[in-house]
């Protein structure tokens, strides 16, 4: 995984959540950059699963930005520019960083899928299904509640592709840092599979292929996890990886009961469309 440097200050980004600050690295591209925003160091353990599902995804052929560490520089940003990051986002530091696509948007819960020709204009709709079992699967509690998707769509072959971005609060997120196990049961409280936007969008669709779909991807998640070593392996040492950090995420993603629930929701859900 590269590492690039910040080298021109964009803007921060106000959200409920990390803030990120936005920056043109010395590759070239553009990145929405996260670091810790308070005192305990546990935090950071938000970045790792980012990277951790961020590869994971990409293991799993979903689409979901590429990403990079970015070194912060002295002389590129100034306390006042990054009110919510002020703290801790200092010369040196190495954040998060989730490159931009371009011309993408936010999904805002909005762009309901009415008929079968709004339909035609998605590219991967299909991959909606996996995402949401995705989120079921590393327990995402940041993809589904409050309209918040942390989805992009953005042009390709001439209709629209779905992205999946910001995996920050997965494992249960900053209630269960460091405590979370395998026997946080699934559940589709606040998941994308419960959401108007998911609905529209499959209840469109074929349902035996949704099935098939979706006994497929289940089946590939266990595969997957075998690149957890790899990815431990490329986190900074300044992020100070918790001992057991890398055994808890093996023993959650693996545990035979979720992943038995995991199918058995998937296709109450699918189902019921």
């Amino acid at each position: 995984m590269k590492t690039t440097k910040a080298i021109v200050f964009i803007e921060e980004i106000p959200t409920d959540g990390h803030s990120p600050m936005k920056f043109l690295c010395d590759d070239g591209q553009i990145y929405f950059c996260k670091y810790m925003l308070s005192a305990k160091k546990e935090e950071l353990d938000c970045l790792i699963y980012e990277v951790v599902c961020h590869f994971l995804l990409k293991s799993l052929l979903l689409p979901t930005p590429n990403i990079a560490f970015i070194e912060l520089i002295e002389g590129v940003f100034y306390e006042k520019d990054i009110p919510r990051n002020r703290k801790y986002a200092k010369p040196s530091v190495i954040c998060f960083g989730s490159q931009e696509v371009k011309n993408a948007n936010l999904v805002s819960g909005l762009e309901l899928v009415t008929d079968a020709h709004s339909l035609q204009t998605l590219y991967n709709p299909y991959d909606l299904i996996r995402i949401a079992i995705f989120d079921l699967w590393v327990d995402n509690t940041d993809r589904g509640k409050n309209s918040n998707y942390n989805l992009l769509v953005s042009p390709h072959e001439n209709k629209l592709k779905i992205w999946a971005f910001d995996h920050a609060f997965t494992f249960d997120g900053l209630e269960s840092l460091r405590i979370f196990n395998p026997k946080f049961q699934p559940s589709l409280y606040n998941k994308l599979f419960t959401t108007s936007y998911f609905l529209s969008i499959v209840s469109h669709l074929d349902p035996e292929l949704c099935h098939e779909v979706a006994l497929k991807f289940i089946e590939n998640l266990e595969k997957s996890v075998g690149i957890i070593d790899s990815i431990f392996e490329q986190i900074p040492q300044k992020w100070q990886v918790y001992p057991s950090l890398k055994l808890k995420i093996h023993n959650f993603l693996l545990d035979s009961q979720r992943l038995a629930i995991i199918k058995e929701l998937t296709l109450k859900q699918l189902s019921k469309k």
